[in-house]
């Protein structure tokens, strides 16, 4: 009996050292002194070699910006049990204002606590239309009433960053942006519009409007629901890339979510 304690012991022992030199080892921490240096990594070194690299910048988080001359990617490093590996993601910039149709005439403003009604609407039109046969319509309005309650609007108003768009002389959807906390990384709360006046540009100006007025974020985070496909092409579209798949519990029921993050140059 005391033979294998000492021999899972060795082994936890053994494994957590492995782990430990994969972090602190100098070549990770040169990784860290200066970003250009990733691009002398043999897995990364083939990837960029037929393309003129203008700059590398280190955005924390164990995330790269490579900047060639004619496109950026993202760099995430990652860690197995003896070195380090990387993903890599093209990073699309895309200003499309119409999918479909002409363009509409519409404004986007910050929100005042008058603007409650129309943006608990939109938010109920919005999930019933999105989520429809992904969520059961009693978990929805659970979310709804309590993320939404007049309390909680108040609050989002007085502490948080939130921005409407008008059209057609109402309100049409809106956003919500959390402060940037001191790691300058910021969540995406929500963007929501009308089922009418979806594919227009709207989401894409409120999603700016957001970014302009924090300045200072340089990633922002958002959680779409994985079935949701519309929700993740409209962020992938917009530079978003996809990290990984969780289980979140969501009042009681649990949805396969997916994690996304934007990295701001």
């Amino acid at each position: 009996m005391r033979k294998w304690k000492v021999i899972v012991i060795t082994v936890l022992v053994t494994v957590f050292f492995m782990i430990a030199l994969s972090i602190v080892s100098p070549h990770n921490i040169l990784h860290r002194m200066s970003a250009e240096s990733i691009l002398n990594d043999s897995s990364l070194k083939g990837g960029f070699t037929n393309k003129k690299v203008e700059s590398v910048t280190y955005k924390g988080d164990n995330t790269y910006i490579v900047k060639t001359n004619k496109k950026e990617f993202v760099v995430q490093e990652y860690y197995t049990v003896m070195n380090c590996k990387w993903k890599v993601y093209e990073l699309k910039r895309k200003r499309i204002r119409c999918f479909r149709g002409d363009c509409m005439n519409y404004k986007v403003r910050r929100m005042q606590a008058a603007d409650i009604p129309d943006v608990q609407h939109i938010a109920k039109m919005s999930w019933y239309d999105t989520y429809e046969g992904m969520i059961p319509r009693e978990v929805q309005d659970h979310f709804l009433d309590y993320a939404y309650s007049d309390e909680m609007m108040h609050r989002r108003v007085a502490h948080t960053l939130m921005f409407v768009a008008e059209a057609d002389g109402k309100i049409v959807g809106f956003a919500n942006f959390p402060h940037v906390n001191e790691e300058k990384e910021m969540e995406l709360s929500a963007i929501y519009l009308l089922p009418a006046y979806q594919e227009q540009g709207i989401g894409t100006a409120l999603l700016e409007a957001g970014l302009q007025a924090v300045q200072n974020a340089q990633k922002v985070y958002v959680n779409v629901e994985s079935e949701n496909q519309k929700g993740k092409r409209f962020y992938e579209a917009r530079g978003f890339v996809q990290m990984h798949e969780f289980d979140d519990d969501f009042h009681g029921y649990i949805l396969k979510t997916t994690r996304m993050v934007l990295v701001v140059t």
